[in-house]
């Protein structure tokens, strides 16, 4: 081989390297909540949740060992009568 293809191949080597690298760090911090769902942050190392960032479905770039703590996103309305009832019920 030349030393012009070798050059040429190691440049290929690195091009392919790279973004093999760059893809594998990109789905490491991308992070996926259902649209059902919120989410707090949670570091993995430090072992502390984001307590002033909720979260809402969809995809969202957390970083590096942080995953979500996931709630879901339900709604419930407790209505009462002046009605005098044996049973207290509620909807």
């Amino acid at each position: 081989m030349a030393n012009g293809e070798l050059i040429a191949v190691g440049a290929g080597f690195c091009l392919c390297y790279s973004v093999f690298l760059i893809v594998i760090l990109a789905v490491g911090i991308l992070s996926r909540l259902d649209p059902l769902l919120y989410g707090l942050s949670y570091d993995q190392h430090g072992l502390a949740i984001d307590k002033n960032t909720l979260y809402t479905g969809g995809r969202h770039v957390l970083g590096m060992g942080l995953e979500f703590i996931k709630f879901p996103r339900t709604q419930r309305l407790l209505a009462f009568s002046n009605k005098i009832s044996k049973e207290l019920t509620a909807k």
